[in-house]
């Protein structure tokens, strides 16, 4: 299952969504204001470590 990272158009407050990729579509709510967010990214998986880094593969 993916995770969508988003970023709140009113606060700013970056976050992620942990949902099925049938909910792909499906906007989010802020958790700090409650304002619509914007999707920034998509990631599954696990992260690619490179260096000690982990760096995750966005779409």
């Amino acid at each position: 299952m993916p995770t969508y990272g988003f970023i709140c158009s009113q606060c700013e407050k970056d976050f992620e969504v942990f949902r099925p990729m049938s909910e792909y579509e499906k906007p989010a709510d802020c958790p700090s204001c409650g304002k619509s967010a914007k999707k920034v990214y998509a990631r599954s998986g696990p992260p690619i470590v490179k260096d000690g880094t982990p760096r995750y593969h966005k779409q």
